[in-house]
């Protein structure tokens, strides 16, 4: 976790050659920075909650999971589409809400990590984070803290009503649950994660997964997609997922060898098989008789889910 937090830092550091910084408003914030900054006010509730109480391991998977799953894994990675696509304005815009949220993220660590923290921290351009901060004046969602001496002394980050967004939280549930299904579907597929996929969305109307057709460009740099496009039926040769509100189809295209694709679920298929047919063995036999009940509920969810899987890949199989 320490070198996450440090890779993190310097990463956002070394992105600050050739950049300004600038002072930020709310206004200025998009979408993007208004949900990392309702998932780091949720983090800032559940430790403060969590240290108050003396839940010391609560606390600290609080911090954990926004660091490394919504800052690192989603906020970072997403605010590459500036550095790639935006103009200088746009950099520094990006570059200058990013320090904001390290500089109180590292205010959020600092108890549970407080040597490497202390470090990161010295390495901020405070004096300008500062005063760029009294420049925008008082904001509502952005951090106004003046601080800027050693981190040990720093304020502990507050809880904020301002900062919450169950809308736009909502909509980012949407395109994270798209982005994990297309991912798996690669796993699923055994295809090698460099390769650039061609894949076709069905969204329902009227549903929060609607958010998918304004963010292709997110979905395409975090998904590793080449084209993305909307359907109103399935596509023929596709080998489909299905989310709340959307089902997203892999194309079976040129960049994809099909017979290579037919003999990896061929074989996942056998592979299944065998391990069905050894746990309804062992659900025939005195396994089942002597076995503890919750033993044997979980090899039937087990078999379960075997079943379940051959089902889904017979139906990609039959889909090429």
């Amino acid at each position: 976790f320490c070198n996450k937090v440090w890779n993190a830092s310097r990463y956002i550091l070394g992105n600050l050659e050739g950049r300004t910084l600038i002072p930020v408003k709310d206004t200025d914030l998009t979408e993007l920075d208004k949900w990392i900054y309702t998932c780091l006010n949720r983090a800032v509730k559940l430790s403060r909650e969590a240290l108050e109480s003396y839940r010391y391991n609560d606390a600290t998977s609080a911090v954990y999971e926004y660091f490394w799953n919504d800052f690192c894994d989603w906020y970072v990675e997403a605010t590459k589409l500036s550095f790639k696509n935006g103009d200088e304005r746009e950099k520094d815009r990006a570059v200058s809400v990013l320090l904001n949220v390290m500089e109180e993220t590292l205010r959020l660590l600092h108890p549970f990590i407080p040597f490497v923290t202390e470090e990161i921290w010295s390495k901020l351009p405070l004096d300008q984070i500062t005063a760029n901060r009294s420049t925008a004046g008082q904001q509502k969602i952005l951090p106004t803290s003046d601080y800027k001496d050693m981190l040990v002394d720093a304020p502990y980050p507050e809880f904020s009503q301002e900062r919450e967004n169950e809308t736009i939280t909502g909509r980012f549930e949407a395109l994270k649950e798209l982005i994990r299904a297309i991912r798996a579907l690669r796993v699923e597929c055994g295809l090698d994660p460099a390769l650039k996929l061609h894949v076709a969305i069905q969204i329902e109307n009227g549903s929060a997964a609607e958010v998918i057709k304004e963010k292709t460009d997110m979905i395409e740099l975090l998904a590793g997609v080449k084209k993305t496009e909307f359907v109103a039926d399935k596509p023929e040769k596709a080998i489909g997922t299905v989310g709340k509100g959307f089902e997203a189809f892999l194309l079976v295209d040129e960049s994809v060898n099909k017979e290579q694709l037919m003999a990896h679920f061929n074989k996942e298929i056998e592979t299944e098989k065998a391990a069905a047919q050894k746990s309804e063995a062992k659900l025939g036999g005195k396994f089942a008789q002597h076995a503890p009940a919750e033993v044997v509920q979980a090899e039937k969810d087990k078999l379960e889910e075997t079943k379940r899987r051959i089902e889904k890949l017979e139906s990609y199989v039959k889909s090429l």
